[in-house]
């Protein structure tokens, strides 16, 4: 595996994590709700990059057709829509009622820490889509002409999303950071009503989506056409 593979994965792995998702609104609202925000919105991304570094090791280890039975079981994907919706809900809805805490003296406590690594990291597990992606992809790296058939191999490939994703992580609280030194408490309150509200429409998309899948077997996937239509594809 040469340095173009190196790159090539790991920009994969940023390319990931990049765009507007349920786990960024999160980062977006910590960061900017509470002093030193920054730093559990990078826990939160380490909680969603554990996540993504299991389901991509079971994936390229044991194989896309294991999660691929699961997903074709309409309850069991249901479920996940569900609880992934809730937990949602829970995030936007508390983020909305809750005060700012910008500009307190906050300790950055133990607990505090190991519940925002939870956050992230249920909100990866109990995505559906989380599998589908690694499902879709994980074989396609396999087929690919390098060399993956040990386990070492595998898990460089593995670590190589990883490190992309984690990239975005650290780039996306130096923002966040930086935007606490510049930025008004006034505008980071305004910056937190709306990640929690954006929060809030995708946890309505996915709940609608386990109500669709319930029904009828397909989703809607609200979320997806409106950034389509967006983009005019």
């Amino acid at each position: 595996m040469d340095i173009g593979h190196v790159v090539f994965f790991a920009t994969l792995g940023f390319s990931l994590a990049a765009p507007l998702g349920p786990v960024n609104m999160e980062m977006i609202k910590v960061g900017t709700s509470r002093r030193f925000g920054w730093i559990f919105g990078i826990i939160t991304g380490l909680g969603a990059s554990t996540a993504d570094f299991l389901i991509a090791t079971i994936v390229l280890f044991i194989g896309a057709e294991f999660f691929s039975g699961l997903l074709t079981i309409r309850i069991f994907f249901v479920i996940l829509l569900f609880l992934n919706a809730g937990i949602l809900g829970y995030i936007g809805i508390g983020a909305l009622r809750s005060k700012s805490e910008f500009g307190s003296d906050e300790i950055v406590e133990g607990s505090s820490v190991l519940r925002q690594f939870v956050f992230g990291f249920v909100l990866v597990i109990t995505s559906p889509w989380s599998y589908l992606w690694w499902v879709s992809f994980g074989p396609t790296i396999i087929s690919t002409e390098l060399p993956l058939s040990t386990f070492w191999d595998r898990g460089v490939v593995t670590m190589l999303f990883i490190l992309g994703i984690w990239l975005w992580v650290f780039l996306l609280n130096f923002m966040l950071l930086v935007s606490e030194k510049l930025a008004s408490e006034k505008t980071l309150r305004w910056i937190t009503v709306g990640s929690a509200s954006l929060i809030l429409i995708f946890a309505f998309s996915i709940a609608l989506d386990a109500i669709w899948v319930l029904f009828t077997g397909t989703p809607l996937q609200l979320i997806q056409r409106g950034i389509d239509w967006l983009l005019g594809s």
